[in-house]
């Protein structure tokens, strides 16, 4: 798995690069190789500072997400870290409908919010609200109680301890989304 998670990785960047080529060529300029680093030289500092906030914002979102899961593993063995692993896993799963729906309507939101028509806005917000956001909560409040019958059919019985735990992240993380909207 870490090695094609590598591969894959690699192949990404290699095809961003070409496709980073193509784009320059069909823009008429040359490659981002053999470009000259003299045209940069002002925003130095500033490139250094945006790559060193970059760097310490992954670093730490990094900590953040694997230091539970470090601490677990060493309190209580690897299965249970395995097994909030793909908790976790499953909760991401269901919390695409709000990243897809964040997505959709937040433009649309803001544009309205900047017309300053809140009569519009508040009708959308109903409309979105009780059309979109409230049957896309029910289905993945549907997932919970098929859990316990899902897991051990794609994982196997020794997934059957961690049924639980990810029901109540599933619940919590979709009773954020219904706050949310």
């Amino acid at each position: 798995m870490v090695l094609g998670t590598a591969v894959a990785q690699a192949a990404t960047g290699v095809g961003f690069a070409i496709g980073a080529n193509s784009v320059l060529a069909r823009a008429g300029l040359r490659s981002w190789w053999k470009s000259s680093l003299k045209g940069i030289t002002t925003l130095n500092r500033e490139l250094q500072g945006f790559l060193g906030w970059s760097f310490l914002t992954t670093t730490l979102s990094g900590l953040a997400e694997q230091i539970p899961l470090i601490l677990l593993g060493r309190l209580r063995g690897p299965e249970e870290a395995a097994f909030f692993r793909l908790a976790t896993s499953l909760v991401a799963v269901a919390s695409y409908p709000e990243g897809a729906l964040g997505r959709v309507t937040y433009p649309r939101l803001s544009a309205r919010l900047a017309s300053s028509d809140r009569e519009k806005l508040h009708g959308t917000l109903f409309r979105w609200t009780g059309w979109i956001g409230a049957p896309a909560s029910v289905c993945v409040l549907a997932i919970i109680p098929l859990l316990p019958t899902l897991v051990p059919l794609v994982f196997g019985d020794e997934y059957t301890s961690m049924v639980s735990g990810s029901q109540v992240m599933i619940g919590a993380a979709d009773s954020r989304v219904q706050c949310n909207e």
